[in-house]
């Protein structure tokens, strides 16, 4: 895989690529095994690319990018919520936050 922030593409373009690419590998996992190999993501980002604003606008559209086309609108679980809470999507984040108060919060 090139490194992220190549010259030419933009942030929105190179994360657009990067869940399209990812989400191949995500899309017959369970949530937890989702959650991991996402985490291996966040890595290789923070590893490849050089601004760390880059980054920060990146990974949360990788994020919203993979979700979107996971279609899977409906939190049901901790790991899934962890992932939403991640995305640049407030409607993610909101699903995040709302599974979080429900189930964590008693």
């Amino acid at each position: 895989m090139e490194k992220a922030g190549q010259v030419g593409q933009s942030n929105h373009e190179l994360a657009t690529e990067l869940a399209e690419r990812w989400v191949k590998q995500l899309c017959d996992k369970g949530w937890n095994e989702r959650l991991n190999l996402v985490a291996d993501l966040y890595e290789y980002l923070r590893e490849s690319t050089k601004a760390f604003s880059d980054f920060c606008e990146i990974f949360p559209d990788t994020i919203a990018g993979i979700i979107e086309r996971l279609d899977e609108p409906e939190v049901t679980c901790v790991e899934q919520a962890h992932l939403y809470a991640n995305s640049r999507d407030a409607a993610h984040r909101d699903a995040a936050r709302r599974w979080f108060l429900e189930h964590l919060s008693k």
